[in-house]
């Protein structure tokens, strides 16, 4: 099976960081880690960093990857490289980004295992309990998944029928991290769209992470363009297609349901969210939906009352006669107008709210999303975390004089997790801060 070796690139222009294989360091460049992979047939350790903003990265660079205990022991076998991206050098972190756009990198900090040709294979995320002794062992253990992944191709190679070839693709892309099979193993995620007749669990899982992020950003700049219609449009776009997993379906909707609402397209908001609540009404996105068809409802309520038209009481007619009716009439027209700028001020700090109260209850939406991802995401990996827990406490009881342990330490998803309940509590108080001041702009606007 023929592999690319992707980002190349020209590598005459070398970091000042690669050094002899005496010294071994981290390299700061992707280019110059895959040369040397290259020349000395190791694979590349990869660790992708938010050096000035991730707390995380800097506790283990500064616990873990800067000690010498780590360098030595991860060069012997790998060439290190150390991606960041930093905000306040947002050059440096643009340089990166191809890299971390075809590694389908989506969390920092996390160590990348890769062959010399840049294939990854594996991944370590962070653990707040362990030591230089436990990444070096979790990195070591990667090499399990590169004996899959090649046997795996050698079965391919040698299978007689599709179903064999099926069963070995899927085998090889299922020892490789899923988030960078769309980019740096696409010939083979291609051939088994092939033999499976795009029915084989894992295209559809990949098929359906990709087609998410990609309506996401592209929400994203629409609605940060304000342009819901197309927003709308979008949203309809990505609920007509098949085999839409539940998940889905509640985030295309919610999306929809929002732009409809900045629209001011009440009665189809309505129906939105009457379907938002039918797909799983015990859900929390379900439950959510009953509220926000009643303010849609409420809304168009509103929408269809008229508005009282109060009659501008006339003056006397004594006081229009003569010198004094032009004085008069500046009087009348000097005492409408401030209020009629009052209410074109309040229209227009209501719109803005309207905008930001939107805006926030999105983020809500998505946050809630991907909290409901990340608490999917945790199941799956609860047993393998329990296992390895469970090894490492069976090795710790064989060795003498063993010191008792420390308290087992969260699963990384559990921190996720964690981080995103806070992130939805932050969104929801500022979504619902917006929605007390659209209110009182309403009612100043109706007075």
């Amino acid at each position: 099976m023929r592999f690319f070796i992707p980002l190349m690139g020209a590598v005459s222009a070398l970091s000042p960081l690669v050094v002899s294989a005496q010294e071994p360091t981290w390299i700061d460049t992707y280019e110059a880690g895959l040369q040397q992979a290259g020349e000395t047939q190791k694979d590349l350790l990869i660790t992708f960093m938010g050096s000035d903003w991730c707390d995380q990265c800097k506790i283990l660079k500064e616990t873990v990857l800067s000690k010498e205990e780590f360098i030595k022991g991860a060069s012997a076998k790998f060439v290190l490289v150390e991606l960041d991206f930093p905000q306040l050098k947002p050059k440096l972190s643009e340089r990166n980004e191809p890299v971390r756009a075809q590694f389908g990198v989506r969390g920092y900090p996390v160590l990348v295992t890769a062959d010399s040709t840049g294939h990854p294979y594996g991944e370590v995320r962070y653990h707040r309990n362990w030591v230089t002794a436990d990444y070096l062992a979790a990195i070591a253990d990667q090499s399990a998944n590169k004996a899959t992944r090649d046997e795996a191709r050698a079965e391919f190679e040698n299978a007689d029928d599709d179903e064999a070839r099926k069963q070995a693709l899927e085998k090889l892309l299922g020892a490789v991290p899923q988030t960078s099979i769309a980019q740096l193993y696409l010939e083979e995620f291609n051939q088994l769209r092939k033999v499976s007749k795009d029915k084989s669990p894992l295209v559809r899982d990949v098929v359906s992470k990709e087609r998410v992020e990609k309506m996401q950003l592209e929400l994203k700049t629409l609605m940060g363009q304000r342009r819901y219609s197309d927003a709308v449009a979008l949203c309809d776009e990505f609920l007509a297609h098949d085999n839409l997993s539940q998940g889905e379906r509640q985030m295309g909707l919610t999306f929809k349901f929002y732009s409809q609402m900045e629209l001011r397209t009440f009665g189809p908001a309505v129906k939105t969210a009457e379907a938002l609540a039918e797909i799983d009404p015990d859900s929390p996105i379900g439950k959510q939906a009953l509220s926000l068809k009643k303010r849609a409802e409420a809304a168009l309520a509103a929408a269809d009352k008229p508005k009282p038209v109060v009659p501008v009481k006339p003056k006397e007619e004594g006081s229009l006669v003569g010198e004094k009716k032009d004085e008069a009439g500046t009087a009348k027209t000097e005492a409408i107008k401030p209020t009629s700028a009052r209410h074109k001020q309040t229209l227009m700090e209501l719109e803005k709210v309207h905008a930001e109260l939107g805006a926030a209850e999105t983020a809500l939406a998505q946050a809630k999303a991907d909290l409901e991802a990340a608490r999917a995401k945790h199941e799956e990996a609860h047993r393998a975390e329990a296992a390895a827990r469970e090894m490492g406490e069976k090795r710790k009881e064989n060795q003498a004089g063993s010191k008792e342990e420390a308290p087992a330490e969260k699963p990384a998803t559990q921190v996720a997790i964690e981080e995103i309940e806070k992130n939805v509590s932050d969104l929801r108080q500022r979504a619902e801060e917006m929605r007390k001041s659209a209110e009182k702009l309403r009612q100043a606007a109706e007075e």
